[in-house]
């Protein structure tokens, strides 16, 4: 290679696009053109190896389900505070659970307006202290007899109505 002339590599700043390039250095009495045994070809350049991760811990498909592949809906159980015979009346139980600041909704079974009050909750018990707590926010509803029931099983295959939720007639 001439004198002042060097080869810049991967790391120094006048790298292009993968080549090799050669920056002559001015010297007094020198040329500035690279003698022609100083421009280097490139040399080959091998892919990166690849990486190797760990192995999928999913097991193969089985050709026979071990399993039923519909999910499974946990129970949702809910509190009832009265069932009545018309859209109406179920509508004025719905108005007072909101004045006493809870929330509610109607489910129509069989030829019922059930009012659910409070939220779907995750297990019975849960249910339980909220249909407590439920009556001493409203105490006339002790004498509906609330109760606690498991969505699911209560109202099979609900369908939405103008205002209420239909359930599936139960025999």
């Amino acid at each position: 290679m001439g004198a002042g002339a060097r080869i810049l590599l991967s790391g120094d700043s006048d790298y292009l696009a993968g080549s090799p390039v050669v920056t002559p250095t001015l010297v007094a009495g020198h040329s500035t053109s690279p003698e022609p045994s100083a421009i280097a070809s490139p040399e080959p350049v091998s892919p990166p190896s690849p990486v190797h991760s760990a192995p999928d811990p999913s097991p193969s498909p089985s050709p026979i389900p071990t399993h039923d592949p519909s999910p499974v809906t946990p129970p949702v159980w809910v509190v009832i505070v009265s069932s009545d015979s018309t859209l109406e009346l179920a509508q004025e139980q719905v108005k007072i659970a909101e004045n006493a600041g809870l929330s509610a909704a109607i489910a129509k079974r069989n030829e019922w307006y059930a009012v659910r009050v409070g939220a779907d909750f995750a297990s019975k018990v849960e249910a339980e202290q909220a249909k407590d707590y439920i009556l001493t926010q409203v105490p006339g509803w002790a004498k509906n007899k609330p109760f606690v029931r498991n969505q699911t099983d209560w109202c099979r295959q609900p369908s939405e109505q103008a205002g209420y939720l239909e359930c599936l007639a139960q025999p």
